[in-house]
């Protein structure tokens, strides 16, 4: 199985509702971006994987407080905005937008990497266009610059296509590749589209 098909947490369907189920968006978010971003680079993309991990364990906390009083990600967010404490250093509201920006970022360079029409070895441009879209315009600069060495050690796509194959067909990978892709926007939309709705910051 590839990479993707052979992850123990994996992102569900997002119900009609729009209700996220917090422990499966969190396990399936530890589980597949991380290790992603350790596949692309353990050390150059250490900025990303500790954000996101820091990101997971203060959901992770309040969630457990109370797991079935915050079984889902509205259900923390609106408490928050009921107490009015959303703008509050670590809030889990302020938790999940960054989180949601940084899956929000992974989704797009997986995107761009899929459609890129020339199939060209670098991938430093789908993913400087990804970090342009997502997070470079809540980033200082000296994160900019950090960002950009980091790209430079990126692994080429065949190296990358083969890591996350564990030797299945190309085909049957990309097919895996963009099923992940959609259920992970499919999360990233739910999120800022609820964000929008209630006022609080972009994504």
């Amino acid at each position: 199985m590839s990479f993707y098909a052979n992850r123990k947490y994996k992102f569900l369907e997002v119900p009609d509702s729009g209700e996220i189920e917090t422990e499966a968006f969190l396990l399936a978010s530890q589980d597949s971006v991380i290790n992603l971003l350790d596949i692309l680079g353990p050390k150059a993309f250490a900025f990303v994987k500790a954000d996101v991990n820091g990101n997971i364990s203060k959901l992770k906390a309040r969630y457990d407080e109370n797991p079935s009083k915050y079984k889902t990600l509205t259900a923390i967010v609106l408490e928050e905005i009921e107490q009015g404490t959303t703008r509050r250093p670590h809030s889990a509201t302020d938790a999940l937008l960054w989180l949601t920006r940084g899956l929000h970022y992974m989704s797009l360079f997986i995107c761009n990497m899929l459609q890129d029409e020339k199939q060209e070895e670098s991938l430093k441009h789908c993913m400087q266009d990804a970090y342009n879209k997502s997070l470079k315009p809540y980033h200082p600069w000296v994160v900019h610059k950090g960002v950009q060495i980091a790209f430079m050690a990126m692994p080429y796509r065949s190296q990358l296509m083969h890591s996350l194959s564990n030797g299945v067909d190309q085909d049957i990978l990309k097919q895996d590749i963009q099923d992940y892709h959609d259920l992970l926007q499919g999360h990233v939309d739910t999120i800022k589209e609820f964000y929008q709705q209630r006022q609080l910051e972009r994504i």
